[in-house]
């Protein structure tokens, strides 16, 4: 009977031990779980962050590029304005010449008309040639 008292004594310290063991590796088990759940949810916070800031870095490059844009653009029209208003300047001038030169012109014919009308006044007879002559004498070849 001792024997037996004694391996019932050893058989219920051996269950106890089992059973704390099982407790502990059951409270391990909920830490370790736990745990998880946290890593888990700083996880998703963390992807959730770089997600805002890849959006938001997104974003201000877009409105870089934008900005970059118009500038370009804003110079290239600037560019052409300035090429349009040389090209309006030249030709303000050209016209001017050109409208110098037909006056001078003008004022010459007038003044030749009026010489050769001083000369010519007065009756004076000028031969008329035949139509065929006067095609002749304008072509020289004759052709």
């Amino acid at each position: 009977m001792f024997f037996e008292r004694e391996k019932e004594e050893q058989l219920s310290r051996v269950t106890e031990v089992q059973r704390l063991q099982a407790q502990q590796a059951d409270a391990a088990l909920e830490e370790f779980k736990r745990q998880v759940e946290l890593n888990s949810e700083k996880v998703y916070a963390e992807m959730k962050q770089q997600i805002v800031e890849l959006r938001l870095e997104h974003e201000q490059e877009k409105t870089h590029l934008f900005q970059q844009h118009n500038a370009e653009k804003d110079c290239l029209v600037r560019d052409h304005e300035r090429e349009i208003e040389k090209l309006e300047k030249q030709l303000r001038a050209a016209m001017a010449e050109h409208e110098s030169k037909t006056q001078e012109c003008r004022k010459r014919d007038g003044q030749g008309r009026a010489g050769t009308e001083a000369r010519t006044s007065g009756p004076q007879h000028v031969p008329q040639l035949p139509v065929e002559e006067m095609v002749m004498a304008d072509d020289p070849d004759g052709s």
